[in-house]
């Protein structure tokens, strides 16, 4: 598709934020004022909504604790943002702390919602 809006070639900022509308990231427009961001600015680290996800992603595939210590799994990190790498946990101790810490969050969930219900529940087990 062609996008027809054309921009004074002296202002970036009005011509920036239109392609980031469009989700277009162009290696070519790096730098801008100080006041904008750039295109290619990382986003700043939540440290730990990063210690959640890893620790949700440790669980889901059943990985090991000591993932985290790889460092393949870290140059992985390192390349979608550098900023990023310095936040993850640094040990398997860590990382199963971070799973335990959900898991105590997801179950104080869990017994309000069963605690909530308007019926009983019945649970059976087939063992």
């Amino acid at each position: 598709m062609y996008c027809t809006q054309r921009y004074p070639k002296r202002a970036t900022g009005n011509a920036i934020g239109h392609l980031r509308k469009h989700e277009v990231h162009s290696p070519h427009c790096t730098k801008v004022s100080n006041a904008q961001r750039t295109l290619h600015s990382y986003r700043q680290v939540d440290a730990g909504r990063l210690r959640e996800l890893i620790a949700e992603l440790l669980v889901d595939r059943r990985h090991s604790f000591v993932e985290v210590e790889n460092d393949k799994f870290r140059k992985i990190i390192e390349y979608i943002n550098p900023l990023a790498v310095s936040k993850m946990p640094k040990s398997a101790n860590t990382s199963r702390a971070d799973v335990m810490k959900c898991f105590e969050v997801v179950k104080l969930i869990i017994k309000e919602n069963i605690t909530a219900a308007r019926f009983k529940i019945h649970l059976s087990f087939d063992l």
